[in-house]
């Protein structure tokens, strides 16, 4: 990143990671050459941890520091178990609260779908955690005994679904969705009726397909990104 601004992302599977001299390899190629004065770490796996520190250290990237969610003079917060805060979900709020003002509602869609509420005041009150669209789909196959696998669609998605694939992605995609506005409708009758929801995540773009209104709202894929700059500039 440039600032904090976005430059180059890729995104890497855990097998590719796995692969030293492959994932060494992207490293440096998103490096483009030059030299890195420093690396942010928000992760959600601490088994993995250690290896991509490894891994940016041996690309030439000596200053990392892990995102470690916390209440500072600079995220101000109600929320009552800040060591179980997810770092992408504080990652998220402290970067729309920055970009976007307060009050502010944050959706990350993802393997969970999280709704994050910071306040007028800019404090973060906390939210809700909901199984994402594809984990809906997975538990589903997993917990019932004929129920297919179905992988959600980046095509329209029929409320009413035709077949038992088209029955399952309605009801993981649509429900989310549907829940979604009327959770973020509730919310706004504490923070204002005019606070804007910010989404990010792999899954926002197909619930915004689908039909996903919550005005205003404002689609950032790169929220995370910017929240692990954020975090880094005012830790200093």
């Amino acid at each position: 990143m440039d600032g904090t601004e976005p430059r180059a992302a890729f995104v890497m599977s855990h097998a590719e990671l796995m692969t030293e001299d492959a994932s060494l390899a992207r490293i440096r190629a998103l490096c483009g050459g030059e030299e890195v004065e420093e690396a942010g770490l928000c992760s959600v796996v601490p088994k993995l941890e250690s290896l991509i520190g490894n891994l940016l250290q041996a690309a030439g990237i000596t200053r990392l520091q892990a995102v470690r969610p916390a209440a500072s003079s600079f995220f101000p917060t109600e929320y009552r178990s800040m060591d179980t805060l997810g770092a992408d979900r504080y990652c998220g709020v402290l970067a729309a609260r920055e970009r976007y003002g307060a009050p502010v509602i944050v959706v990350d869609c993802g393997t969970a779908t999280t709704i994050n509420v910071v306040d007028a005041r800019g404090v973060f009150l906390g939210g809700a955690i909901a199984p994402g669209v594809e984990t809906a789909l997975r538990a589903l196959h997993e917990r019932t005994a004929q129920l297919p696998f179905a992988e959600i669609s980046k095509k329209d998605v029929p409320l009413i679904g035709g077949d038992t694939g088209e029955s399952l992605r309605s009801g993981a995609l649509h429900f989310n969705r549907y829940a979604l506005e009327g959770m973020v409708a509730e919310m706004k009758k504490h923070i204002g009726d005019k606070t804007p929801l910010i989404l990010t995540g792999g899954n926002a773009p197909v619930l915004l397909a689908a039909g996903l209104r919550c005005a205003p709202q404002v689609f950032d894929a790169e929220l995370l990104f910017r929240g692990i700059i954020f975090h880094l500039l005012f830790r200093g």
